[in-house]
């Protein structure tokens, strides 16, 4: 996974609590190190979990009206608009 063989233990860890890591050597398919926990989803499939994802969230659970500053056609459904929110860090599409 991500150039990362997963040892014994991680793998006994992941089945046992849903999570393991961070793990540091991760690596892209650009080749680039990053650092990810790894965890199973409802359906038992392994997830990245990356540092932030948590606040991330939060800061899309609060997004308000007034942060809205435009609507952009969904790509493959020209009929259905996305809204595009500004925060004091971002811009957003939910």
């Amino acid at each position: 996974m991500a150039s990362h063989e997963l040892t014994e233990a991680e793998a006994r860890e992941l089945f046992e609590k849903g999570l393991v890591g961070p793990i540091d050597d991760f690596k892209s398919r650009f080749g680039q190190p990053f650092s990810a926990s790894i965890k199973l989803n409802e359906k038992f499939k392994v997830e990245f979990v990356f540092e932030g994802d948590e606040e991330r969230e939060s800061e899309i659970d609060s997004l308000t009206d007034e942060q809205v500053i435009c609507e952009v056609p969904i790509p493959g459904k020209e009929k259905e608009m996305a809204k595009i929110y500004e925060n004091d860090k971002a811009y957003l599409a939910p």
